[in-house]
Parts: C-alpha cells; sequence; structure tokens
C-alpha cells in the first residue's frame, strides 16, 4: 500500500481535527523524560494505519499508537503532532524525524478485565539527542506491547 497516498484522503479531516484537551502515558506509571527511539507510520495486521512511537530512557521503554485513517482520532494524532513542532499535512509526515527528541510524558495504566492497558500521553517536548539514530522499524505483530485500539 502506498501509505502517503492512502493518507491524503485523510488530510481535509486531519485539517479539520480538534484538539482535545489533556493527553497521558507510560513505563512505570507516572510522569518520565523520554527520548524516541522509533517512530513509523505502518499497516497493521487488521489493515488500519497507524503511527507508532517508542519513548525510552534508563527505566526502560512504552510504545504510544496513533491511529491515521480514523477521522475520530485525528485531533490527538495532530496535539501530538503540534508538540512535536510539525505544522505539515498528514500525507507529507516524515515519522523518522521525530527520532532523537527528548520529550516529557505520563505513563497510566488501568485494568479492564483480566487485560491491562497502558496509555501513552505525549506532554511536551525539551529537547533533542542527535546521537539517538532511527532503527529499523518492527514489523506489525511482533511487539510484545498491547495495542489500544
Amino acid at each position: 500500500m502506498d501509505l502517503k497516498q492512502y493518507l491524503k484522503d485523510y488530510d481535509q479531516a486531519y485539517e479539520d481535527a480538534e484538539m482535545p484537551d489533556g493527553t497521558g502515558g507510560a513505563l512505570p506509571d507516572g510522569k518520565h523524560t523520554t527520548t524516541i527511539t522509533e517512530s513509523q507510520i505502518e499497516e497493521t495486521n487488521w489493515g488500519s494505519v497507524q503511527w507508532s512511537l517508542r519513548f525510552e530512557n534508563d527505566q526502560g521503554s512504552v510504545r504510544k499508537w496513533n491511529a491515521l485513517d480514523n477521522p475520530d482520532r485525528l485531533g490527538y494524532v495532530k496535539a501530538d503532532l503540534a508538540k512535536l513542532g510539525y505544522t505539515g499535512r498528514l500525507s507529507d509526515l516524515d515519522p523518522s524525524s521525530f527520532v532523537g527528541m527528548v520529550c516529557e510524558i505520563t505513563v497510566q495504566r488501568k485494568v479492564a478485565g483480566e487485560k491491562t492497558y497502558t496509555n501513552t500521553y505525549l506532554n511536551a517536548v525539551t529537547g533533542r539527542d542527535d546521537s539517538v539514530k532511527a532503527r529499523e522499524p518492527v514489523p506489525a505483530g511482533q511487539s510484545d506491547e498491547d495495542i489500544p485500539f
């Protein structure tokens, strides 16, 4: 699938999306200073297109997923991208440009039945670590972390 062409269908919905108030995040529960070590756009096993970010620090790592082909969720995507300094069109997004950004995140876990879900919220970007280089993307379905949607 040509993801750039696919995402052009969502450019207007992205432009129109309103950013929601607040966000929140992962690792052990609480606030963390982390570095983005992976950022990629991928097609999931079930056919959705998502943008995933991996945040890491010396305590561990956490992944955040954003659905890019769900107009109801694009406000959250837009809010995260704005915090990362991105102002372009969704279809022009180069996710690897965020690798090395130092971010404040909040992690919250919640239990629903027998499952535990991790919510990761991007609070702010505080700098950049140019020593961090983009990694090869992790193939869909090979992560050991919960996918929230």
